[in-house]
């Protein structure tokens, strides 16, 4: 399990998981390492290889990252279960 209060639980799947949510990694969401830090977003595979990287919170836009850059990408795991106030 996973705790929130800093990282990769910073507001950018809001309302959906909150900052103190705890998730334990059936849900299209991942827990993946990239630029540096954290982070638990939505993931979609795109043609070509590309890869979207999308949070459910608007104020952070959607990364698409291509094939050349994937070495930079680490996924940790999928998320399974949110426990506290969000909700999926």
């Amino acid at each position: 399990m996973v705790r929130g209060g800093g990282g990769c639980f910073t507001g950018r799947l809001e309302p959906h998981i909150g900052g103190q949510d705890g998730v334990a990694g059936a849900l299209q969401i991942y827990a993946l390492w990239y630029d540096g830090g954290e982070r638990v977003k939505r993931l979609y595979r795109l043609p070509g290889g590309v890869l979207r990287i999308q949070s459910d919170n608007t104020k952070y836009p959607e990364i698409e990252v291509q094939p050349s850059e994937m070495e930079h990408i680490r996924i940790i795991g999928r998320i399974v279960h949110v426990a506290g106030e969000g909700g999926l």
